[in-house]
């Protein structure tokens, strides 16, 4: 990832755990996305 800027979410491979949130998202200063994280999206988890 350091050579890979961007913004990059990281998650539990227990679907379960990450369903509950177990998710975190690495963002590098300057870098930005037109997308929306959380429940406003309207991505849901499996």
């Amino acid at each position: 990832m350091g050579d890979n800027p961007g913004i990059w979410m990281l998650h539990c491979h227990v679907l379960l755990h990450a369903g509950f949130g177990m998710t975190m998202t690495v963002n590098y200063a300057g870098v930005s996305t037109p997308f929306e994280m959380g429940s406003r999206s309207g991505n849901m988890p499996e």
